[in-house]
């Protein structure tokens, strides 16, 4: 989950969704809005978001399926990355894969001195993201 500026975002195994949320409130009210689809499930389904400095960009972890492959290649497909999502436009891309600092939970600064986490093989430079081809 996240939280911003009276809005709580929740990542569902295959779905984010936005909710109107003030601090300190015990309940939700009113309907989310779906605001994404992920692939669902898969052995590795928890899914973390972080939000950048200014509340534009969200950023969702998905896991992937398997350890090794072992159901296929097809069923990773969005899987083992980091999806970002503008706020205002929507899905923007799928990022490289091995989302660690994401999974592990610790700091992770998505800002533009930073090409984000990536797998060792990855070649860019800031501040471009490294997409999954």
């Amino acid at each position: 989950m996240a939280w911003r500026d009276g809005k709580l975002y929740v990542a569902n195994h295959d779905e984010v969704l936005e909710f109107n949320y003030e601090l300190g409130t015990t309940t939700l009210a009113g309907d989310p809005t779906k605001l994404m689809d992920l692939p669902a499930a898969g052995n590795h389904c928890t899914r973390n978001l972080v939000l950048n400095d200014d509340g534009t960009l969200l950023y969702v972890a998905v896991g992937s399926a398997s350890n090794i492959g072992e159901y296929g290649m097809e069923i990773e497909q969005g899987r083992a990355a980091i999806h970002e999502l503008d706020l205002l436009l929507g899905p923007v891309a799928a990022l490289r894969r091995r989302p660690a600092h994401l999974r592990t939970g610790s700091n992770w600064n998505p800002g533009p001195e930073s090409c984000g986490p990536r797998s060792t093989n990855a070649t860019c430079s800031a501040p471009t993201w490294c997409p999954i081809t």
